[in-house]
């Protein structure tokens, strides 16, 4: 019955620790995506290795860099579709704005042809 136990033991520790080293390479990846542009991110990075504060913050701090960088895709997100929304207006109005030309010119061409 020991030796059961133990073995579960063993076993959920592994699973744990599989679980933190699979976090923990997933972060690694996005922040060598995300960091170079991200001032917020390397601001974050450098009270980690600066070690402020105390345990408690930094374990807050630690914990906030997923819903970090998920807000961070979140916001990248909404500003592309932003500025897709805004390009795709603006083309619109350039296009009611040449309309009115481009008649005249397919008018006078027709004239000069006929």
């Amino acid at each position: 019955m020991l030796r059961t136990r133990r073995q579960k033991l063993l076993t959920d520790y592994e699973m744990f620790i599989s679980t933190q080293v699979d976090q923990t390479n997933e972060l690694a990846r996005r922040i060598q995506i995300i960091a170079p542009h991200e001032t917020t991110l390397l601001s974050l990075l450098q009270v980690l290795a600066a070690g402020v504060g105390s345990v408690a913050y930094q374990r807050i701090m630690e914990a906030s860099f997923m819903p970090l960088l998920a807000f961070d895709a979140k916001r990248h997100a909404r500003n592309e579709d932003t500025e897709e929304a805004t390009s795709e207006r603006q083309n619109r109005i350039m296009q009611q704005a040449l309309l009115p030309y481009c008649e005249k010119l397919l008018l006078l061409h027709r004239t000069a042809i006929g």
